[in-house]
């Protein structure tokens, strides 16, 4: 969805096994309007603008290593977003853990 085309390569056997997007009930221009200013300028130039970093760097005036910070944690943000719940509802291990890291709190199992 936020990544970039890659290059296909035609085969004669068709996956085993398709698989399926989980993502029926995304609104990903709600998703996008929801970050704040500056993620948003990056994400849009990136992926539907096909901007090189270093080229973003240069249009928003910010240094190329404050630019790729910003794009890393605006993905994490948005994947986590993406996450499909468990099925009793409650997050998965890896949205607790990421969660517990963002807010520096501990991650207790139990």
């Amino acid at each position: 969805m936020l990544r970039r085309k890659k290059k296909e390569t035609p085969t004669e056997v068709l996956p085993d096994t398709p698989t399926e997007d989980h993502y029926q009930d995304l609104d990903l221009k709600q998703m996008i309007d929801r970050l704040d200013d500056k993620s948003r300028t990056v994400i849009l130039l990136r992926y539907f603008e096909d901007f090189k970093l270093e080229e973003i760097a240069d249009i928003v005036g910010e240094n190329l290593n404050t630019v790729k910070a910003r794009l890393y944690r605006t993905l994490k943000k948005l994947r986590l977003e993406l996450e499909p719940e468990s099925l009793d509802g409650n997050q998965n291990h890896f949205s607790e853990r990421s969660h517990a890291h963002e807010t520096g709190r501990k991650q207790t199992d139990g």
